[in-house]
């Protein structure tokens, strides 16, 4: 890594902090939040979190099109059980993983586990999911001393310029490890310019205490500032600090192309995440049915209505194999598909019997729908693999 490009983006941090016309928080203010009011041993779990994250609108874990605090607040006022499991699941990212390949698993079975939970719940999980970023920040605020926060088109545009030699990666790609040995990079090169450190410190102190946040906080939970690394990395990508006359990019349209290339990626990565939920929703459809018991109609009397204004033809079920119905009637013996019991062609003397029939077709044109959303997400996911190559 070239120290000297660090402490050019490092010097324009600090001459520009606070940074102006910010639609975010500031992530110091955010994370001193955080580590004051974050206590899992508080009795309301919703309570405690919402005032810990602070206005969601602005909160930094937020991005995109992503809700990922909302998806925690609504499932923290579910029923007991489901705020049981949202609680363990912070239990769990809160254990020190002193293997990183094990604490890897441990934020991606974090993200996983609550995303599923949204799942079952019937929340909109492409809104409320929980991603990477979402991950890898809260399992920094868990245990800031020993990790960093990640966004992954800035980490990469920040190891380009500086010259890091190592893949990152991103989305389901991201190597935890490769992305920690650059952020100890940058905190040896931080740890060298007592100068800038100390100015650093004096305006982060003050936009604390305007805050009437105690900046001892930061000074306990994280006293190498590691939210210093994030925040550097994010803001030189953002407030564009590579882009001065001092402090150029090596090669503007090397640049652009690498930002074009995470981007597909990933585009990819939430698709291949998109296609998944389908699958699951597909698969708890399968589960639905396979709980439905749907009764047997054989010997039923039924009554067949032939057209608008005219009288019923009472007949009787021959048999129902699920998908049709053979109804023998006083002059014939007609063949209707199962849907005609559920938009009243066909009127059952004990209606309460086409209930899960009802159901069975509910699931019939939820699974249809599934099916072509599927399909689409699988086209696109072949096109976007394609430009790739």
């Amino acid at each position: 890594m070239l120290k000297n490009k660090v402490v050019k983006v490092l010097k324009r941090y600090v001459e520009r902090y606070p940074f102006a016309g910010e639609d975010q928080e500031d992530r110091w203010v955010a994370v001193a939040r955080f580590l004051t009011f974050w206590d899992l041993s508080q009795d309301d779990f919703r309570a405690m979190y919402e005032k810990a994250i602070g206005d969601p609108s602005v909160n930094f874990i937020n991005h995109k099109n992503s809700y990922s605090t909302e998806g925690i607040a609504e499932l923290s006022s579910l029923d007991e059980e489901t705020k049981r499991k949202v609680r363990k699941e912070f239990k769990k990212l809160s254990v020190y993983e002193e293997d990183l390949d094990e604490r890897q698993k441990q934020m991606d079975n974090f993200r996983d586990n609550i995303n599923e939970m949204l799942k079952h719940a019937g929340l909109n999980t492409n809104r409320l999911k929980q991603d990477t970023h979402a991950g890898m920040a809260y399992l920094f605020m868990l245990q800031p001393q020993e990790n960093y926060m990640f966004c992954s088109s800035e980490a990469a545009l920040f190891a380009s310029y500086t010259g890091f030699k190592g893949r990152i990666g991103n989305g389901k790609s991201f190597k935890m490890k490769e992305y920690y040995r650059m952020c100890g990079e940058v905190a040896r090169v931080l740890g060298e310019e007592k100068e800038l450190m100390e100015e650093i410190r004096r305006k982060v102190e003050n936009k604390l205490r305007e805050e009437g946040i105690d900046f001892r906080i930061l000074e306990e939970k994280d006293p190498d500032w590691h939210i210093l690394i994030y925040d550097l990395i994010l803001r030189a990508g953002e407030d564009k600090l590579y882009y001065t006359k001092d402090i150029q990019p090596p090669v503007k349209s090397y640049t652009e192309d690498l930002i074009q290339k995470i981007r597909q990626q990933e585009d990819q990565d939430d698709l291949v995440q998109e296609l998944k939920e389908v699958e699951w929703q597909l698969d708890g459809l399968d589960g639905e049915e396979e709980e439905l018991k749907c009764p047997e109609l054989a010997g039923k009397g039924i009554s067949v209505k032939k057209k608008i204004g005219s009288s019923r033809i009472k007949g009787q079920i021959i048999s129902c194999d699920g998908k049709s119905v053979l109804v023998q009637l006083p002059d014939r013996t007609a063949k209707y598909a199962v849907s005609a019991m559920v938009s009243g062609i066909l009127i059952l003397e004990d209606e309460s019997l086409v209930e899960p029939y009802r159901k069975q077709q509910s699931i019939c044109r939820k699974r249809e729908r599934l099916e072509k959303e599927r399909l689409k997400k699988q086209e696109r996911l072949k096109e976007l693999e394609a430009q790739g190559k």
